[in-house]
C-alpha cells in the first residue's frame, strides 16, 4: 500500500494500447545465440535506432468499440460479466458460448474514454493470463480480431503471466506471438521464476528494471542468469554505447539497492563485474552503512576507488560514522575503529557530539573508549548529552526522566536545536527552519512506541513535527494517540491543504495496513477534504483486496463522500486498475458504484467545493 501511497491518479489511468517500439526488432544476419546458462541461450541483437518502429495509435480518429469513442453502455452487461466470470474460472465451454453471443461487445470501452483504456475483452484476457488457463486463452486468441487487437499491446498480457509464474501460458503466449514488454523479464526477476526467465532472455528486455529487480532481493542463480545477460547486451552494443554523450551509471544503482536491501551474495555477484567509481562510492558508502549489516559495509568499503585514494576512503569514513551515530549502530563504528583508526580519529569531536546529541551513547562510548579524548565537561556537549538523554526517555517511554528533563530553563532552547535547514546547492542560500528528521524527532519515537504520557508531555514543544507523530502512532496501531495529536497539535494535516495533507495519507495507508479500520473512518470523517478516502481507491484496486474495497466503499458511504465528482473519477481509475490486474470480482463491486451523478449531485458537489465563483476546488489546492 505504501508504495501507491504518493501516486496520483493520473498515474492509475493507464493507457493499455502503447507502442512497444523495442518490441518488434528483428535479428540481423549477424546477431548471435550465447550460452549463459546450462540450459538458457540468449540472443544478444546489435540495435540502431533506425531499426525501432515509429509508435503510433491504430485507433487515432477512429471508433474503436461499435460507438463515437468506445465507451457507450453495454448491450447486455450481464452477458460481460457472465464472460469476465468464465474466464477467471477457467470455464473453456462457457466462454465458447459467450463468445457466439451477439449481444457481446468484446471491444466495448468499460470506462470513460478520458478515464483510460481497457475492453471488454482485455479483462477476459488478463484474468485469463494471470490464473494461467491457458485453454481459455487459446479460445480468446483464435477468436476472429482478438489478435490484432494486441498488435500494439504494451506486452501486459504476458507480463501477468510472468508475475503468476505460468511457464505455460508464457509459452503459449510467445507462440502466439503476442506483444512482449521489456518489463517482463523484470517481471519473472523480482518472482524468482527461473524457467520463465529462460523462455524470455531472446526478448528486448529493460535491463534498468531488471536489475533493480535482482538488486532487491532475487536469487544468487537469477542474479548470475541477468548478469551475464547485461554484459552480453553490453559487449553487443559497444559502439551505440559509445555515441552517447552521457550514460547515467545503472550499475552503480543495483549496487546501491543490493547494499541498501542488505542482498550479500547478489552484491559479491554485481561487484565481481563492476568497479565502483569514485563518482559513486560516496552513496553506497552511505546507503551500506545505513542498511547496518558489516559484510554488506565491508564489501563496499574494500572498493579500489575507496581504499586506494586517501581523501575518498577519509570522505568515507567520516559519512559512515555520521550515519553510525544517528542510527546508533554499533557494529559499523566497530568496523571502522577496526579497520580504519587513523582516519576514524579525525572525525572523533563531530561524531561523538552528534551521537550524544541524538541518544546512541554507546556509540560515542565506543569511540572514546578506542580513539578519542574529549572533554565531556564542556558546555556543547553537556547540551547535547542533554538531548540524547531525552531522546533515550522518549524511545523508552520513561514518562519520569522526561519531566525530570524538562524542568530545565532553556529546554526549550535545546530542542529547538534539533531543527534543521536545507540548502540550495545552486545559490549555497539556506532555507527556513524544519522539524527535526523524524528518525531524530523525540516526539516521533514516543508515539513509535505508543507511549502515551511521553507524547502528552512533547507535543505542545511546537519545532516537532505532531503530524508526523501522529502518522508513525497509527502504523504500530495507537489510534488515540493519532487521534489527539491530529485535533492538536498536529491539525494542519487535517486541513483540505495539498502542503499539509501528506501525514494525513499516511495514517490512512498505514491504518488499512493494520486493518484498523475504525481509524480509516475517523480519519476520513474528520478530515476537511473529501478526497482523502476517495485518493486510496485505485491502490486497493493495485493490492487486489476486494474485503478493503468494500470496507471503504462502506466508509466513503457513511461520510458522504461517495456521491462526490472525484469519487467517480477514483472508481474509474480503480476499475483500470483492477482490470489490469484480472481482478474480476474487484472490478464488479467498482462497477457497482461507478454511474454518473445526477444534476442535483453535481450541483451538491460544487456547492461543497465552493461554486463557480466561490472558494477554489481541490485540484486548485
Amino acid at each position: 500500500m505504501q508504495q501507491q501511497l504518493l501516486r496520483r491518479r493520473a498515474c492509475s489511468t493507464v493507457l493499455v494500447l502503447l507502442a512497444a517500439a523495442a518490441a518488434c526488432v528483428a535479428a540481423k544476419p549477424n546477431d548471435a545465440e550465447m550460452q549463459i546458462g546450462p540450459n538458457i541461450k540468449m540472443k544478444v541483437k546489435k540495435l540502431d535506432t533506425e531499426d525501432l518502429p515509429k509508435a503510433s495509435n491504430p485507433y487515432e480518429g477512429k471508433p474503436y468499440a461499435g460507438c463515437e469513442g468506445g465507451y457507450c453502455a453495454s448491450d447486455d452487461f450481464a452477458v460481460e460479466v457472465k464472460f469476465w466470470r468464465a474466464a477467471n474460472k477457467g470455464d473453456v465451454k462457457a466462454v465458447k458460448k459467450l463468445l457466439a453471443n451477439k449481444a457481446l461487445n468484446i471491444t466495448r470501452n468499460i470506462v470513460p474514454d478520458s478515464e483510460g483504456f481497457a475492453r471488454v475483452v482485455d479483462v477476459a484476457m488478463w484474468t485469463a493470463s494471470s490464473k494461467g488457463h491457458v485453454e481459455v486463452m487459446k479460445l480468446l486468441l483464435a477468436h476472429p480480431g482478438v489478435k490484432d487487437l494486441y498488435k500494439y499491446e504494451d506486452g501486459h498480457t504476458l507480463d501477468l503471466a510472468a508475475m503468476a509464474g505460468h511457464k505455460a501460458m508464457v509459452e503459449l503466449l510467445l507462440k502466439e506471438n503476442m506483444p512482449v514488454g521489456p518489463s517482463a523479464m523484470a517481471h519473472a526477476a523480482h518472482y524468482n521464476h527461473t524457467d520463465i526467465m529462460g523462455l524470455l532472455l531472446s526478448k528486448p528486455m529493460d535491463l534498468k528494471a531488471t536489475m533493480q529487480a535482482i538488486s532487491g532481493g532475487a536469487s544468487p542463480q537469477m542474479a548470475s542468469i541477468i548478469i551475464t545477460a547485461m554484459k552480453m547486451s553490453e559487449a553487443a552494443n559497444a559502439k551505440e554505447n559509445e555515441k552517447r554523450q552521457t550514460r547515467h551509471d545503472f550499475k552503480a544503482e543495483f549496487v546501491q539497492i543490493a547494499a541498501a536491501k542488505g542482498n550479500t551474495e547478489v552484491l559479491k555477484q554485481l561487484l565481481a563485474e563492476y568497479d565502483i567509481p569514485w563518482t559513486a562510492a560516496q552513496s553506497l558508502v552511505k546507503s551500506a552503512a545505513e542498511n547496518g549489516n558489516r559484510e554488506v559495509f565491508d564489501l563496499i568499503m574494500s572498493a579500489g576507488s575507496i581504499q586506494e585514494d586517501q581523501e575518498e576512503l577519509e570522505e568515507a569514513v567520516g559519512a559512515a560514522l555520521k550515519v553510525a551515530a544517528e542510527t546508533g549502530s554499533e557494529a559499523i563504528a566497530d568496523y571502522l575503529i577496526e579497520k580504519h583508526p587513523s582516519e576514524t580519529k579525525q572525525h572523533c569531536k563531530p561524531v561523538i557530539f552528534r551521537a550524544y546529541k541524538y541518544g546512541h551513547f554507546g556509540v560515542a562510548d565506543a569511540l572514546t573508549e578506542e580513539l578519542c579524548t574529549i572533554d565531556k565537561a564542556g558546555p556543547k556537549l553537556k547540551e547535547a548529552e542533554w538531548l540524547g538523554k531525552l531522546a533515550v526517555a522518549a524511545r523508552e517511554g520513561d514518562a519520569a526522566a522526561v519531566k525530570e528533563l524538562l524542568k530545565n530553563p532553556d529546554a526549550g532552547k535545546l530542542i529547538a536545536k534539533l531543527q534543521y535547514r536545507l540548502t540550495d546547492p545552486k545559490s549555497g542560500k539556506k532555507g527556513p527552519l524544519m522539524a527535526p528528521h523524524p528518525i531524530n524527532d523525540p516526539l516521533v519515537s514516543a508515539a513509535k512506541g505508543c507511549h502515551a504520557e511521553v507524547v502528552q508531555l512533547l507535543a505542545d514543544k511546537h519545532v516537532l513535527c505532531a503530524a508526523c507523530a501522529a502518522a508513525e502512532a497509527a502504523r504500530k496501531g495507537c489510534s488515540k494517540i493519532t487521534m489527539d495529536l491530529a485535533m492538536g497539535h498536529g491539525k494542519a494535516m487535517m486541513q483540505d491543504d495539498g502542503d499539509t495533507i501528506d501525514p494525513a495519507l499516511r495514517v490512512v495507508a498505514y491504518s488499512m495496513e493494520e486493518g484498523n479500520w475504525e481509524l480509516v473512518a475517523w480519519m476520513i470523517a474528520h478530515h476537511a477534504s473529501a478526497e482523502l478516502g476517495p485518493y486510496f481507491l485505485p491502490a486497493i484496486a493495485q493490492e487486489g483486496k476486494v474485503d478493503d474495497l468494500a470496507k471503504m466503499l462502506d466508509v466513503l458511504k457513511k461520510a458522504g463522500y461517495d456521491k462526490t465528482q472525484y469519487f467517480k473519477d477514483q472508481v474509474h481509475s480503480a476499475k483500470i486498475t483492477a482490470a489490469l490486474g484480472g481482478n474480476v470480482e474487484l472490478l464488479l463491486k467498482l462497477e457497482e458504484h461507478a454511474a454518473p451523478l445526477s444534476d442535483e449531485e453535481k450541483a451538491a458537489d460544487m456547492r461543497r467545493k465552493g461554486g463557480p465563483e466561490g472558494g477554489p476546488g481541490r485540484d486548485e489546492l
